[in-house]
């Protein structure tokens, strides 16, 4: 009886862990490496400093250590913002993301050169290492917040439906100013 509570109780952690885990790099799926639940969208909402549509208009990497074997290099994108839903920031405006590009650490987006985003963007705090960034990157850049930190593509499924929720919010926060 009291092996079977033990092997019991450690399945259960071991389910508790996988639910937990926002990440998981995976291999076998070329496709993408990385794969996520996504946190829910109150939360996006409220821990994002910015949510905004744009285009991306450059995409180049910084001259940071890379750590060694490391695949996901760190870049600045450019995007040119579309429509703003949060933040301080205004439509026709240059945004300025630093990540990282691939999806082999679940950190970063892969941001494509020309294609259109819903970003989710969170400002690095002071003096504090985010655990979406990869890198020591400068505290009052954005980042993505990860992979699983609500950015995609514009071409996914779950925009519209995101964008809908988004125009809610950002009503109901106007209201409130």
């Amino acid at each position: 009886m009291r092996r079977e509570i033990e092997m019991r109780a450690v399945l259960l952690l071991l389910v508790l862990m996988l639910v937990s885990a926002p990440a998981v790099a995976r291999e076998d799926r070329p496709d993408a490496k990385c794969v996520c639940a996504p946190a829910k969208f109150d939360s996006r909402w409220k821990h994002a400093t910015v949510i905004f549509t744009g285009t991306v208009k450059t995409i180049e990497v910084i001259k940071i250590q890379v750590q060694r074997g490391n695949v996901d290099l760190p870049v600045r994108v450019e995007l040119a913002v579309d429509d703003v839903y949060k933040g301080k920031i205004k439509s026709g405006a240059a945004f300025e993301l630093q990540t990282s590009l691939t999806r082999e650490t679940c950190t970063g987006h892969p941001f494509e050169k020309g294609r259109k985003y819903l970003v989710f963007a969170y400002q690095r705090a002071e003096d504090a290492v985010e655990d979406w960034s990869l890198y020591p990157l400068p505290s009052g850049t954005f980042d993505v917040g990860g992979l699983c930190g609500g950015t995609k593509d514009m071409e996914d499924k779950a925009v519209p439906a995101e964008i809908e929720q988004l125009k809610i919010k950002h009503a109901e926060t106007a209201e409130e100013e």
